[in-house]
């Protein structure tokens, strides 16, 4: 009877613990996903920011090109 105790009681222990790893677990995807959010985000403005300054490159060169030298 004592070892069926015993065996409970580890059971029970290790239950919890997995339990709160499984929380961890939880908590550290849930993070992960927001920082991947927010990268996908930068990405995003950095391709827009870099759209934006091949379109400032090109309207610069067809100005310096109106100059005779």
């Amino acid at each position: 009877m004592s070892n069926i105790m015993m065996l409970n009681e580890q059971i029970s222990s290790a239950t919890e613990e997995q339990s709160i790893v499984t929380k961890d677990i939880n908590t550290n995807t849930q993070t992960i996903n927001h920082v991947a959010e927010e990268v996908a985000t930068g990405a995003n403005k950095t391709a827009r920011s870099s759209e934006e300054l091949s379109n400032l490159i090109a309207q610069m060169k067809s100005v310096v090109n109106k100059f005779d030298i």
